[in-house]
């Protein structure tokens, strides 16, 4: 599984009401979207997953 890009998202009323996106992408090429809070509300067991996932590096 590859990311393909991120982005990360405010909420309009309160800035920590935070969001990340992440475009994913499998080996077969079949493609998909991941969401998650930002910071202390994100779920853990998916960052410790993510941070073994590779980043396309042209981001």
């Amino acid at each position: 599984m590859t990311i393909v890009e991120h982005h990360r998202f405010e909420g309009s009323s309160d800035p920590e009401e935070m969001a990340v996106v992440y475009a994913i992408e499998a080996q077969d090429g079949t493609r998909g979207v991941l969401v998650d809070a930002y910071g202390v509300y994100a779920n853990p067991d998916l960052s410790a997953f993510l941070e073994d996932v590779r980043m396309r590096e042209n981001l």
